[in-house]
């Protein structure tokens, strides 16, 4: 029979050997998982995110990001009215119509709170971010198009290569030396440029096609008439058309441009990672030309990360927000060149050759901007009748109606769902 001596000493071994067994394994912690969607796709794009992700993670023990990345960007708004949002979102589109109905958390609060300083942001960024004065997101990184041009094209034709001077005329002049129909068989082969949007072209004009303020179409004002005529004179003397596009064996603007088939193409400078691939010919880009009014303005639109007003884990993911959007997050993106980042030590880390002229995005962050006519509205009306004129400049620009009658027609409608929307003639 054992003794008590031996039964104590019996009961220290048991015990040592639990505690060494749990030390072997570590304490055991429990981490908040936050969902994260982003519906960019890109393979490149999600190797950021899970960068970003990752780095974050190790930074913060104690949260779990789950990314959910692809996607159509408007899944986050069903699942808003549907009760079970993320707890953060990327998206690009208007963050207007989502605050104002109360869905998206303020931000301001938490700003305060972890001793964030904006300053360190553009304001341009910023101000994409606030509606009504308080601020429902943080701002990635700012869409800001430049144009890019092949240089073996220039050369070749003889022309000097463009600069930050250069005016709409320099454009459209440049655009038709260089479209080509080199074996004279009625078909055209190489072409100035591509019409992708007409908001780098009317914005910048001051060619406001509504006016907000006093709820009226303005599609008829001197600015306007002036840009969507250069506009479709740009279109059909040196674009290609739906059938010339088909031969370049893709979709869009992009395709033709990367096949050298295209002189210039007028795109977010975030192309500049995306062409970075492109060996058959030299390319660079160059500011958008000055417009008829004599001062070039840049049309900026951006990414943000917003967090929904019911996410799970608010102060968890204001903490993966502001980690993403500040000095970690964005020298991450910086090292992919792919955006103009709203951040700016990393931004000008960032505006480094290639190509040649990267540095003149140094210059275009200081020049006046605008954002989109429709930013910081919260009435969908509007878009519809925005929509309304895009569908008919489409049928112009197919030639299904000329462009005079593809006026009045635009006008007549515009004006028939502002008087429906909002009782205006």
């Amino acid at each position: 029979m054992r003794n008590m001596r031996e039964d104590i000493i019996l009961i220290f071994v048991i015990l040592m050997l639990v505690v060494s067994v749990g030390c072997g394994k570590g304490p055991v912690e429990k981490r908040t998982v936050i969902r994260f969607f982003n519906p960019q796709g890109l393979p490149e794009e999600i190797e950021i995110m899970h960068e970003i992700a990752g780095k974050f993670e190790e930074d913060n023990p104690d949260i779990k990001v789950k990314i959910e990345s692809g996607g159509r960007p408007d899944k986050v708004l069903v699942e808003m009215a549907g009760g079970s949002p993320p707890d953060v979102y990327l998206a690009w589109t208007e963050i207007a119509p989502v605050a104002a109905k109360n869905a998206l958390l303020e931000l301001d609060e938490y700003v305060q709170k972890y001793q964030l300083d904006l300053d360190e942001y553009f304001s341009f960024a910023v101000d994409f971010s606030t509606y009504n004065g308080k601020l429902y997101s943080l701002p990635v990184n700012m869409h800001i198009p430049v144009v890019f041009y092949n240089k073996d094209m220039f050369e070749r034709s003889g022309i000097p290569y463009p600069d930050g001077s250069w005016a709409w005329d320099d454009y459209y002049r440049i655009a038709k030396e260089l479209t080509r129909d080199f074996d004279g068989n009625g078909r055209r082969d190489q072409f100035g440029t591509h019409l992708a949007s007409l908001n780098p072209w009317l914005l910048p004009n001051r060619g406001y096609v509504i006016d907000i303020r006093n709820k009226s179409v303005n599609i008829r004002s001197k600015e306007a008439i002036e840009t969507l005529e250069f506009a479709y004179k740009l279109h059909r003397d040196c674009c290609p058309t739906l059938s010339e596009m088909k031969t370049f064996g893709g979709v869009g603007e992009v395709d033709p441009f990367r096949a050298g088939r295209l002189g210039m193409l007028m795109q977010t400078a975030a192309y500049v990672s995306i062409f970075s691939e492109i060996k058959d010919f030299r390319w660079d880009i160059v500011p958008l030309p000055v417009p008829p009014h004599g001062q070039r303005i840049n049309i900026v639109s951006g990414d943000y990360l917003a967090i929904p007003k019911g996410a799970k884990h608010p102060e968890e993911a204001f903490r993966f927000v502001k980690y993403y959007c500040g000095k970690e997050g964005m020298e991450i993106l910086a090292s992919h060149k792919r955006f103009i980042l709203s951040y700016k030590q990393a931004a000008y880390k960032s505006f480094v050759p290639p190509p040649e002229n990267m540095n003149c995005l140094r210059s275009i962050i200081e020049e006046p901007y605008a954002f989109d006519l429709l930013h910081g509205q919260a009435d969908t009306g509007w878009y519809e009748i925005i929509d309304s004129f895009y569908r008919g400049w489409q049928l112009i620009l197919l030639g299904e109606t000329d462009f005079d009658e593809g006026i009045n027609r635009m006008e007549k409608e515009m004006n028939r769902q502002l008087k429906q929307t909002f009782g205006q003639d």
